[in-house]
């Protein structure tokens, strides 16, 4: 039983390594989109951070989410 445990803790601590390594790819990616994006948006431009928050549906910029156009 405690070999099953040990192996749903190493699982889990797997799968959450993969989650950041994602998120941080869909981050740095993300970021380089909205540098490249014809300086539509002012705060585009030194773009460093991008977090998608998929619980409150919005994409943070640099820790701002109050852009021009946002739906």
């Amino acid at each position: 039983m405690q070999k099953l445990k040990d192996r749903e803790t190493a699982l889990t601590i797997s799968a959450g390594k993969r989650r950041r390594v994602a998120l941080t790819a869909v981050s740095d990616e993300g970021a380089k989109i909205l540098r490249d994006d014809f300086e539509r948006q002012e705060e585009f431009r030194n773009a460093e951070n991008l977090k998608v928050d998929f619980v409150d549906d919005a994409i943070i910029v640099d820790g701002k989410n109050e852009f021009c156009g946002e739906q």
